[in-house]
């Protein structure tokens, strides 16, 4: 019997002013578990929330991960992901809508890592730092990449996608050197299995930089190294090699 259908059949007992004997005893101990833990993660978060219509944009820092170990009750999986939830609904409060660029950095990087941390092999919190909340300042975006980062360098198999996320994010506000940096992880521990083009992010950010000579010689090291199996795609960049060697003796070329 669930804890909801043991509820049901009380409160129906009650309705009708019938005297019943009700055994708590045939409640799994499971239903009491998930209770607990539904209330203990929302009494984590609330320890987060703000008070005051005023304070609506305050994400405070998460508490201990003492404090989460105990609200766990042996089940850390669970918490994190009611803990998600509720993190992704932080910005409505209230019926008020935030904008999730307002939420503050700092907390909102540790919440993630927090995440991270009750549940290491889920990918989650990875996907709210590349899709949802890497959008904003420089700090914001930057913040979420090297939380990336070191997911990516604890399960390079699983979290290439996000980084390959990030490093793009980075190109387009600009910040080339960080998305290289980015890239050159991908192209050293990328998966056998990941597409070719997540491996090359870092010839196009090389080449995006002027860098022609970086940009031939990863090339010619990824053809060397049998790291392309396509024939057509080996001849493609057969020709960027070409192309891109034209380009860096007109470079030189000029005065």
């Amino acid at each position: 019997m669930t804890l909801l259908a043991a509820l049901k059949r009380f409160m129906t007992a009650r309705l009708l002013s019938r005297r019943v004997e009700f055994d708590w005893r045939a409640v799994p101990r499971g239903a009491y578990l998930t209770l607990a833990l539904t209330v203990a993660g929302v009494a984590a978060l609330r320890a987060a929330a703000p008070d005051a219509p005023s304070a609506l944009a305050r994400l405070r820092p998460p508490p201990s991960p003492a404090l989460f170990n105990l609200a766990s009750l042996g089940e850390p999986q669970t918490l994190a992901r009611l803990l998600g939830l509720r993190l992704q609904a932080f910005d409505a409060q209230s019926g008020r809508y935030l904008a999730i660029a307002s939420l503050p950095t700092a907390p909102l990087a540790a919440w993630l890592a927090q995440l991270a941390a009750l549940d290491p092999r889920r990918h989650y919190p990875y996907f709210l730092a590349a899709y949802v909340y890497a959008h904003g300042d420089a700090e914001r975006l930057h913040a979420m990449a090297d939380f990336i980062r070191s997911g990516f360098d604890a399960d390079p198999a699983g979290r290439w996608p996000y980084l390959a996320h990030i490093a793009v994010m980075l190109r387009k506000a600009g910040d080339l050197a960080s998305a290289r940096a980015l890239a050159a992880a991908l192209r050293q521990r990328a998966p056998a299995d990941a597409p070719s083009w997540a491996r090359q992010l870092e010839i196009f950010f090389a080449e995006q930089q002027g860098d022609f000579d970086a940009a031939i010689a990863l090339t010619v090291a990824m053809l060397r190294d049998g790291a392309v199996r396509d024939e057509a795609e080996a001849r493609f960049l057969a020709q960027e090699v070409l192309r891109r060697l034209k380009h860096a003796r007109q470079k030189r070329a000029k005065p």
